[in-house]
């Protein structure tokens, strides 16, 4: 998969299909996978335009699953979560209010919760960055660089991440990531090696 992989939740009622069918069309090459479970709001004939489309990947099932949630993240690298799955009809809420609570707040916790622990902390880029130096260029003892890595009591209010969201720029201006972050962090790595440090690195 690559780096526009989204996951949408409810994507075969009216408002997730049409969305879908937007976006593989704005987005050519970019990869959704959509989750439904096929309730009363669900019909597969909303997602004709995108059932032949290879980039459309359809799973029946529950948001609020998280044994399966938890699979398609690992599956297929999960890069961002749009969620339109939502038990919205009043007359059944009041039938049936358990299931609005099952949907409505344990499945959209469950998607944050998810998509929380899927994230890259910043330990996490360092060690990224440490096993980019172990392959360019090896410490003359063969010990990695992540030997050098040093841990301090944490301070108040400090960064545990850092992320970004590119879907204004996206929609707005067209712009698009060509780079990955992990093909990204190598080719920085190669550059700086290659200007101040080696000479032997092959450019980025």
């Amino acid at each position: 998969m690559n780096d526009q992989t989204l996951l949408i939740t409810g994507g075969a009622g009216f408002i997730g299909s049409d969305f879908i069918a937007w976006y593989l069309t704005r987005y050519p090459g970019a990869v959704v996978v959509n989750l439904d479970k096929l309730t009363y709001a669900g019909d597969p004939a909303n997602l004709a335009d995108v059932r032949d489309n290879p980039d459309h990947i359809f799973i029946q099932g529950d948001v609020a699953d998280r044994e399966l949630v938890e699979s398609l993240f690992d599956r297929y690298d999960i890069r961002g979560v749009i969620h339109f799955a939502a038990e919205s009809h009043v007359d059944n809420s009041i039938a049936g209010p358990e299931v609005f609570v099952r949907t409505n707040v344990n499945g959209a916790f469950t998607l944050l919760d998810v998509a929380r622990r899927h994230e890259r902390s910043n330990n996490e880029l360092v060690a990224a960055l440490c096993r980019c130096l172990d392959r360019l260029q090896p410490r003359p003892d063969g010990t990695s660089y992540r030997n050098q890595i040093t841990y301090v009591p944490d301070r108040p209010g400090h960064d545990r991440r850092y992320a970004s969201d590119p879907t204004r720029i996206e929609t707005e201006l067209g712009w698009r990531a060509m780079e990955n972050l992990d093909g990204g962090l190598e080719k920085t790595v190669k550059w700086y090696l290659a200007k101040y440090l080696v000479r032997d690195v092959p450019a980025a």
